[in-house]
């Protein structure tokens, strides 16, 4: 009788390391998951912000041609 609550005490405990091994690597999949989003995140936002400020470039490029189609216009 001993031998046999021995037995299940062990194979119980077994089960939980084993739980507890399969938790612990599904948050180490979790946060690996969450840096590669969180990674991603950064590099929308750099894209945004750089065609933002193309946006802006080509925003004065376009106001300048106008100004000099202007002139032109002026002196025909």
């Amino acid at each position: 009788m001993v031998k046999e609550v021995q037995e299940n005490t062990v194979k119980t405990s077994q089960r939980t390391v084993n739980l507890i091994e399969n938790i612990s690597e599904a948050l180490e999949n979790n946060a690996a998951a969450t840096q590669e989003a969180s990674a991603f995140t950064q590099e929308q936002s750099a894209t945004i912000h750089e065609i933002a400020e193309s946006a802006k470039v080509l925003a004065k490029t376009s106001r300048d041609v106008q100004g000099l189609v202007e002139k032109l216009q002026e002196k025909m």
